[in-house]
């Protein structure tokens, strides 16, 4: 759904897209690169296995936030973080604040560039 697309539903675009009327936002390439980059808990390990943060406002049911949000995990670090979500961020910060870390990086290293 495009700016105009949400207009005409007389939503704005940051609610239709909360409201998953916008449809899933991918990019393979962004988590492919995502995967190149270490664990962001600082175990070292490779982040093989991206993480979509549950984050406020995109609770649609069956719903990721754009893959642009990712942030990488090893396999072992994102079992952690899903078995007990409040325990791995009192240890590790904000789910939010891992995703913006990893989307600045991109922009700063041109993996994700902006006009």
């Amino acid at each position: 759904m495009t700016d105009w697309q949400a207009a005409a539903c007389g939503l704005p675009f940051s609610l239709a897209l909360r409201g998953g009327l916008v449809g899933r936002l991918e990019s393979s390439a962004y988590t492919r690169w995502v995967k190149t980059l270490p664990c962001c808990c600082g175990c070292e390990r490779p982040a093989d296995d991206p993480h979509h943060p549950k984050l406020r406002g995109f609770a649609v049911a069956g719903s990721k936030v754009p893959d642009w949000w990712t942030i990488p995990l090893s396999r072992a670090c994102h079992d952690r973080l899903h078995h007990d979500v409040q325990a791995w961020e009192a240890a590790h910060g904000a789910q939010s604040f891992h995703a913006l870390m990893t989307l600045t990086q991109a922009i700063v290293e041109g993996v994700i560039t902006c006009k």
